[in-house]
């Protein structure tokens, strides 16, 4: 199968003929312009993935119900178990901080 493209054959020849200064120009021009691009369509790909992002989360906090209340953030009846337990570890803490001031004796005297 023979492929008959003429930039192809071009960038072929050029190739072929790196090491002479005219094809090498040509060569580091055509890298340039390849780098350029690639760099242009990241920057575009960046924006666009951003902006896709902006918009999701946008719609998806429109979504809510106009006239609904959001669900409450905490529970009474888990924040009163929770403050009755660190209370209740507090005293056990200040029970145990008491009778360990009693200087314990040095088993080596």
């Amino acid at each position: 199968m023979n492929i008959n493209i003429p930039f192809l054959r071009t960038l072929s020849d050029l190739y072929g003929r790196r090491g002479e200064p005219e094809a090498s120009r040509a060569l580091a021009l055509l890298y340039w312009r390849a780098l350029l691009t690639l760099a242009f369509l990241l920057v575009i790909g960046a924006i666009t993935y951003g902006e896709w992002s902006l918009m999701r989360i946008l719609k998806d906090l429109g979504d809510t119900p106009a006239g609904s209340l959001p669900p409450a953030a905490l529970n009474r009846a888990t924040l009163d178990t929770t403050l009755t337990t660190f209370k209740t570890r507090e005293a056990e803490f200040n029970v145990l901080r008491a009778g360990a001031e009693t200087p314990i004796a040095d088993p080596s005297k």
